[in-house]
């Protein structure tokens, strides 16, 4: 990112498959001054939309909750020639802007080797009040997971993704919110793990406490340069209008 000359770079992984004209949808974005990114409309082989296409969450109980893509409205703005808010663009196929991605410091490395980073970056951009857009008329083909299922150990893989998971909450609840919702939630779905032997989310938990301080202290940093909480961001997000004119 650091060696490119232009303002904005696409970030696409080794195994998506862009569409020809995929970036023109893209780019009719790059006037918005508070633009952090713009998402792509991410399909399987089969044709079906993968639900990273449009992201909005709630924070339920100290953690980040996911709503259903819907569809159907997804597909009314690619036949309104519109864009929408959403809560991050895939770290594998996005539009950014080389500055601001810069000025975040990129993706954190605590998440690291994969899974979330992109999810923390979204939510760390809207804080700081830039925006993020899901636009579905810039297609690309990804089988999600195939290359990292190929190359890593499934457990692994699925160990590092459950410990991801707890790292973008720990990141960026505060801190009544960690201490009396989210750590007991997780206290209490441990117990239920060690009864049904589910000892896969309990390694991955142990992970994830072992780095319990450096996330925190990340957690503060974030603080310092944010211009709104978690949930703002997830009202902001929901509530957003659509972006462009109705072209029908």
């Amino acid at each position: 990112m650091e060696a490119a000359q232009t303002e904005w770079v696409v970030l696409l992984n080794s195994d998506v498959y862009p569409d020809e004209g995929f970036l023109q949808p893209l780019m009719r974005w790059a006037g918005m001054a508070d633009l952090f990114a713009v998402g792509c409309r991410i399909e399987r082989s089969d044709g079906t939309v993968e639900k990273v296409s449009w992201v909005r969450r709630d924070l339920k109980w100290g953690a980040l909750s996911t709503r259903p893509l819907r569809l159907e409205e997804y597909n009314q703005l690619l036949e309104r020639g519109q864009a929408a808010a959403t809560l991050f663009a895939s770290g594998g196929s996005m539009l950014v802007h080389r500055g601001k991605f810069l000025e975040l410091g990129g993706f954190h490395p605590i998440f690291e080797p994969f899974y979330y980073e992109d999810v923390d970056l979204g939510i760390r951009a809207w804080r700081r009040g830039w925006q993020i857009l899901a636009e579905p008329a810039s297609r690309v083909v990804h089988d999600s997971g195939q290359t990292i299922d190929r190359l890593e150990q499934t457990s692994r893989v699925d160990r590092i993704r459950k410990r991801n998971k707890l790292f973008v909450a720990w990141l960026h609840v505060d801190a009544p919110t960690l201490w009396l919702l989210s750590l007991p939630r997780t206290v209490l779905k441990a117990f239920g793990w060690l009864i049904k032997g589910r000892w896969l989310e309990l390694l991955a938990l142990g992970d994830a406490l072992r780095q319990f301080a450096a996330v925190r202290a990340a957690h503060v940093v974030i603080m310092d340069s944010s211009s709104h909480t978690l949930g703002q961001v997830m009202k902001i997000v929901r509530l957003a209008p659509w972006q462009g004119t109705d072209t029908r």
